[in-house]
């Protein structure tokens, strides 16, 4: 017996990405449609893209900056639902280049309180675009990277830092590094933005019968979900 946990399918961020993209493909018939990064983490994503002669540039901190001088204005650059630096816009500006912004809305919400911070622990993946992204949003913005589990509290300049983090992480893991972060620092804001999409999921596998023998999750090895 095979059994469907849900909720299941796309994040709305997700299927508004895919709905913009599609859309700017409408809007700008006689041009080429570029998507700077992966528009999401999952591969049958970008094949349809493709399909729709949206083509998908694949980037990393090191390139990013020489790829979009590349563009020109027979070119529209839509960015990524997991949000990128705002240097990225200024360079396309400069260049005569239209972009179209498909950032996440809840993305949005967290680049927003870290540029209002003072000083910001950003919990997330180093070298995954949302963490890159988030920590050009604030000069005081220091990485507690998960994938490393430690964090040097010497370089912090106050004891009351806003503590947020990268939307798709594991609210276990989240909560076990809040718990560090809040014996270290009593002070510290905490600002929790796991997307609700990925803790329904997680917590949906949290309740999962003990016969169950094996469980298969369906997605991208490349994807935080």
């Amino acid at each position: 017996m095979i059994t469907l946990l849900k909720p299941i399918g796309h994040c709305f961020g997700v299927l508004k990405a895919i709905e913009i993209a599609k859309e700017t493909r409408k809007k700008y018939v006689d041009k080429n449609i570029y998507v700077f990064g992966l528009l999401v983490h999952n591969e049958e994503v970008v094949k349809d893209l493709e399909n729709n002669n949206i083509k998908t540039i694949e980037i990393n901190e090191d390139n990013a900056v020489e790829l979009l001088n590349k563009f020109t204005s027979n070119d529209v650059v839509i960015f990524t639902a997991h949000g990128h630096p705002e240097i990225y816009e200024d360079i396309l500006k400069k260049n005569n280049v239209t972009y179209v912004d498909a950032t996440c809305k809840k993305v949005k919400e967290c680049f927003n309180a870290i540029k209002e911070a003072n000083e910001v622990i950003y919990i997330g993946k180093n070298h995954h675009p949302e963490t890159v992204a988030a920590l050009t949003m604030n000069k005081n913005a220091h990485l507690y990277d998960i994938t490393s589990g430690s964090f040097d509290y010497n370089n912090l300049k106050t004891n009351n830092p806003l503590v947020i983090n990268q939307t798709t992480l594991s609210f276990l893991e989240l909560d076990a590094i809040h718990n560090e972060i809040k014996n270290k620092l009593p002070n510290a804001i905490f600002h929790d933005e796991i997307c609700d999409a990925t803790l329904l999921r997680q917590k949906a596998i949290q309740k999962i019968d003990d016969n169950i023998d094996t469980i298969i999750i369906v997605g991208s090895k490349r994807s935080s979900n």
